[in-house]
């Protein structure tokens, strides 16, 4: 599963949990929670590929749990304005602005990914050969891959074989 995390950090922090794979916002905030509780909280939803925030400099906070969960950070080019979060968030049901914050932070990372994810779909397709067909779980993996190693598609796909090869 391709899971993407928006983080508003502060004293009360907000984050939202993007699900690729049902296309589901999870939504959380709470006041003075650590690093390590966050953690742990997203270890449950799987591995986590990219962890976004509405900063263009991105936050110690949100830099912090990236590195420990290994996964890439999304910043947009420029701070967020208000008023972009809530057309960002517009069809999301947040409770309040770290929530609000969060979500826009996840949508805008994940939009900002669509084309790698057709990209892939487009090479998997042509790879694909009456033989052999790739499911949902090896295009997951590969889209995983593609963000962590940022290497090109072809030497993603030789990896995956290999990988699945020697299992």
């Amino acid at each position: 599963i391709v899971i993407f995390v928006g983080i508003d950090p502060g004293t009360t922090v907000g984050y939202a949990i993007l699900n690729t794979k049902v296309g589901t916002i999870t939504l959380h905030s709470e006041k003075n929670i650590s690093i390590n509780e966050i953690i742990q909280h997203l270890i449950e939803f799987d591995h986590t590929s990219v962890i976004a925030t509405d900063k263009k400099k991105i936050p110690d906070t949100v830099n912090t749990i990236a590195i420990k969960l290994g996964a890439v950070m999304y910043a947009p080019s420029e701070d967020m304005q208000v008023s972009e979060k809530i057309a960002i968030a517009k069809d999301v049901n947040y409770r309040n602005s770290h929530e609000r914050d969060a979500a826009a932070a996840v949508v805008s990372a994940y939009a900002s990914y669509a084309s790698m994810f057709r990209d892939i779909k487009q090479f998997l397709h042509n790879q694909e050969t009456s033989e052999k067909k790739y499911d949902a779980d090896f295009y997951e993996r590969f889209i995983c891959c593609a963000i962590r190693e940022k290497i090109n598609y072809t030497e993603v796909f030789a990896k995956l074989l290999q990988t699945d090869s020697q299992n």
